[in-house]
């Protein structure tokens, strides 16, 4: 019974100090996701090149450009990566 009960209380502290990138709201990665492409927009367009993704430190999108470029227009749009961060916290 001990045993159990410092495995809980264990099991309890570790998720409580988890990394707070696992922790964050919706809402917490939709904004620093929105602050991250608008400083990577450099001419101000609303849409990313590979290279504007690249340059701006987004190197997960850049990596995985095509996938997030739906319509394939060399382009990707906030809609379209936050489609996709939509999917990912379905």
């Amino acid at each position: 019974m001990r045993k159990t009960l410092l495995f809980a209380a264990l099991s309890v502290a570790t998720l409580a100090t988890a990394p707070a990138a696992y922790a964050q709201s919706y809402e917490e990665q939709l904004a620093q996701l929105t602050e991250r492409f608008k400083a990577a927009d450099k001419d101000g367009d609303g849409k990313l090149t590979q290279k504007e993704a690249e340059d701006g430190g987004m190197t997960r999108l850049a990596r995985f450009f095509s996938r997030v470029d739906t319509d394939g227009d060399g382009y990707v749009s906030f809609d379209q990566l936050k489609a996709r961060l939509d999917a990912q916290n379905k």
